[in-house]
């Protein structure tokens, strides 16, 4: 872990990259996934069913690690947060399916909240790519302890659904386990507290699943496979066991929708989020 008196970002390492052959997921694996994130879709648990949309977190995780424990990178985890994220799909990978996966440092750069580490995930299959992921964390400077960069976004003009989720006490651990993010601020109430947080929190990548399933069933018609896109920015911690609502906007015409999502205060939890969706085939 680097010191608390780590310098600036190692700007060379742009460009960065490394990928590996992955072993194929089995359909235990993917149902212990949605299990974690609430999501109750059977196909999962089918041998050659699809993965969950966001099974790629777990995925991605290892060398995401690699990566911000690399000496050369300079990062201060102790002042990272997981500001942002993008996933796009082509189509969804499967259990039993094997693939490539590349992992990219595609940017660093200033923003008013610290610096921006951009590390970009690529999951291939015959050569093209069927996932790709885009994570934003972010290097808090010195003063304060903003959540992600400051700039325009997609905002809600007029809410036009909103859909209650609810989570449970446990689940954090639960996602930690499932994931491979076991991160202090997820499983240690000491630690978390000590790290100025009030308790352990849910996963940030566990609450963009949950959204995106949720957005799914109201949107696609439950169809995973319509998935387009789905962003948003990480704007504050969620308490396990305290209900979620998400709030959005359809823009019909377009086949996407605008999305926040709140915790039990009305205080804003995701921000900035868009899903995208595929028009059904005939």
């Amino acid at each position: 872990m680097r010191s608390l008196g780590a310098g600036p970002l190692n700007r060379a390492l742009v460009g960065w990259r490394t990928e590996a052959k992955m072993e194929p997921v089995s359909s235990a694996e993917a149902a212990a996934f949605a299990a974690a994130t609430g999501d109750p879709n059977p196909a999962y648990a089918r041998p050659g069913g699809p993965l969950p949309p966001l099974y790629i977190a777990k995925l991605f995780m290892p060398y995401l690690k690699q990566i911000w424990q690399t000496p050369e990178l300079n990062l201060n985890l102790l002042r990272m947060v997981h500001a942002e994220q993008a996933v796009y799909w082509r189509r969804m990978l499967k259990s039993g399916e094997p693939f490539w996966l590349e992992m990219t440092i595609t940017d660093i750069r200033d923003t008013g909240a610290g610096e921006l580490l951009e590390i970009t995930g690529r999951c291939r299959i015959d050569g093209e790519t069927a996932v790709k992921g885009v994570t934003g964390l972010i290097v808090r400077g010195k003063k304060g302890r903003p959540s992600g960069p400051k700039s325009d976004g997609p905002e809600l003009e007029e809410e036009r659904f909103r859909i209650e989720i609810p989570t449970r006490e446990g689940q954090q651990r639960e996602y930690a386990k499932v994931s491979g993010d076991t991160n202090f601020i997820h499983t240690s109430e000491l630690l978390a507290r000590a790290a100025g947080l009030p308790r352990t929190i849910l996963h940030g990548a566990c609450i963009l699943s949950m959204a995106c399933s949720a957005l799914c069933r109201r949107l696609a018609d439950g169809d995973i496979h319509r998935i387009e896109h789905i962003k948003c920015r990480f704007a504050r911690p969620a308490i396990p066991g305290k209900p979620l609502t998400l709030v959005g906007e359809e823009e019909s015409a377009e086949n996407q929708a605008v999305f926040v999502m709140l915790d039990e205060t009305g205080a804003a939890v995701l921000t900035h989020g868009r899903f995208a969706w595929r028009k059904r085939s005939f």
